[in-house]
């Protein structure tokens, strides 16, 4: 078990990302959901075959219609993401984006 972990940490280091491990960011939240959640997601699906059809693109939509929102496709206002005083909301809206544009849902 633990070296398909070690397995799969290292291959979703190859993502856009470049990391397998995101709980440096569990702190931060964007939009109400946890930004290491969404930069794992986004990571995990982009080292697919076909990032477009894995199982991942519905946890974003999950977890937003968790929270009560109907419309995940909504323009959201615009919120800052600083981690250890940079800011990477560019970084962390490319993820929201890809995952909200290609969910599985109505």
């Amino acid at each position: 078990m633990n070296m398909l972990l070690q397995m799969a940490k290292e291959q979703k280091a190859t993502g856009p990302e470049g990391t397998g491990d995101f709980a440096e960011y569990e702190a931060l939240t964007y939009h109400g959901i946890s930004v290491a959640a969404i930069l794992d997601t986004y990571n995990s699906a982009m080292v697919q075959p076909n990032p477009l059809f894995s199982g991942e693109m519905n946890y974003l939509a999950n977890k937003l219609l968790a929270n009560g929102v109907m419309d995940i496709k909504q323009e959201f206002p615009k919120e800052t993401v600083l981690f250890q005083g940079n800011d990477i909301t560019a970084q962390v809206e490319e993820a929201w984006n890809f995952l909200v544009e290609h969910a599985f849902v109505m």
